[in-house]
């Protein structure tokens, strides 16, 4: 075989596997780095593989802000609090335009937090899933949320136990999740939810009456999940609903 076209084949096949390699390695570092848990402003900054970051979990005591997260950042969890004054502290985030791939935001924070609601404007229009957990019990009264938010979906934390008032929710929200066990036991009135509702998951413990004008006022809820005292007669109306379910009661699962 001619000496020029084996160092041609040559090449190509130390090419490949160069470009294999590389492939591999990055594969690697990827899977090491897509999730992790940050102690510092200072290890966020730094750190070499930030641009592989998808989910973060900030557990440092410094304030992020827009420009301190990578532009790949898909999920970001906050873990600690900030003290505004004596009496009032927040999540340890000032988000005003985060990376456009950020869609999901985590607040677990709550243990040391005393305010009654949070702020106007304080979550970021891109956002598209809000999550709360930990002890975060504060209150979304009207207008927290820009008319401009992106927000479909919210999951609350086992403390929030609070009623709605109108536009205290993003106005095209789609997904309103309860911890199963959750607190959570209010009334729902009319036009406190916005109708682009689609889903709505209440707590085992959910005992207030649900009107079938309520239900109405909702035309595009599809989802619904519920105690199961809620299966009988004079909730038959409920039955139009695509897609229902009953929680069995907890004396259900000991007993069995």
């Amino acid at each position: 075989m001619d000496i020029y076209i084996v160092d041609i084949l040559f090449f190509k096949i130390w090419r490949n596997l160069y470009i294999r390699n590389q492939i591999i390695n990055h594969l690697e570092i990827f899977r090491e780095n897509k999730e992790v848990t940050i102690d510092s402003k200072n290890d966020l900054l730094t750190n070499k593989y930030r641009d592989y970051f998808l989910k973060i979990i900030y557990q440092g005591s410094e304030i992020l802000y827009d420009n301190d997260l990578p532009e790949c950042v898909e999920f970001l969890e906050i873990v600690n609090d900030f003290e505004i004054d004596n009496e009032n502290k927040l999540p340890l985030i000032s988000l005003k335009n985060p990376p456009s791939s950020l869609k999901t935001l985590q607040i677990t924070s709550g243990s040391r937090m005393n305010m009654k609601s949070y702020p106007l404007n304080f979550f970021p229009d891109s956002i598209t899933t809000l999550k709360f957990s930990g002890t975060d019990n504060r209150q979304f009264l009207p207008h927290t949320f820009k008319s401009s938010s992106n927000i479909t979906s919210m999951s609350f934390s086992f403390w929030y136990n609070f009623p709605f008032e109108i536009n205290s929710l993003p106005s095209g929200i789609k997904e309103l999740n309860f911890f199963k066990f959750s607190k959570f036991d209010q009334e729902f009135k009319l036009n406190q939810i916005p109708e682009s509702l689609t889903t709505l998951k209440l707590p085992i413990y959910y005992s207030h009456p649900i009107s079938k004008e309520f239900i109405q006022s909702l035309p595009l809820l599809e989802t619904l999940l519920l105690p199961e005292s809620y299966d009988s007669l004079e909730y038959e109306f409920l039955k139009s609903i695509k897609n229902i379910k009953y929680f069995k009661p907890i004396y259900h699962f000991i007993n069995k």
